[in-house]
């Protein structure tokens, strides 16, 4: 939405007459909602289709679905970490 201001703001400067097409403005504000829904429902497609084990057994980053496994030094690590708090 910073866009009709930008523009807006420049043609003053610029001492033009500020016209932005109100078809612009409505393709702008449908574009963005269309970018918001697909943002918002491909990551819950995909955690629709994990079972509940793989979804916390998975980290954010892990593409792949591989489960997390900490060798016993990194879990002291982390709780010694914690402990320091």
């Amino acid at each position: 939405m910073t866009g009709v201001p930008a523009t807006a703001g420049y043609a003053v400067f610029e001492d033009w007459q500020p016209v932005i097409p109100l078809t612009v403005f409505g393709a702008g504000v449908g574009g963005a909602v269309v970018i918001e829904m697909a943002a918002a429902v491909c990551p819950s497609i995909r955690a629709a289709l994990l079972t509940p084990t793989e979804a916390l057994a998975t980290t954010s980053h892990d593409s792949h679905r591989m489960p997390v496994r900490l060798t016993r030094r990194a879990a002291l690590t982390i709780s010694c970490r914690a402990d320091r708090r």
